[in-house]
């Protein structure tokens, strides 16, 4: 299942995320990542590792780079 826009409000986007379906971002520095529900996995352009965020927790994209944003199983975020 690919990405699957959820809701959108003119300061967020919420997208449904599954296991090997990442959403891709480019350009995103300085916008931050929120897990809603589940878990999710962001591998981001000259970063050493991963980061793996809970509910709750934000990751806010360093740079101009590529960014892969992918649900561990099945996720929500905005």
């Amino acid at each position: 299942m690919q990405p699957v826009l959820v809701a959108t409000t003119p300061s967020h986007i919420e997208w449904l995320l599954q296991e090997h379906h990442p959403l891709s971002l480019v350009r995103a520095d300085g916008v931050g990542i929120e897990c809603l529900a589940g878990r999710v996995l962001i591998t981001a352009f000259n970063q050493v590792d991963d980061v793996e965020l809970r509910p709750g927790e934000v990751f806010v994209v360093p740079n101009r780079g590529l960014v892969l944003v992918e649900g561990v199983a099945s996720c929500r975020v905005r």
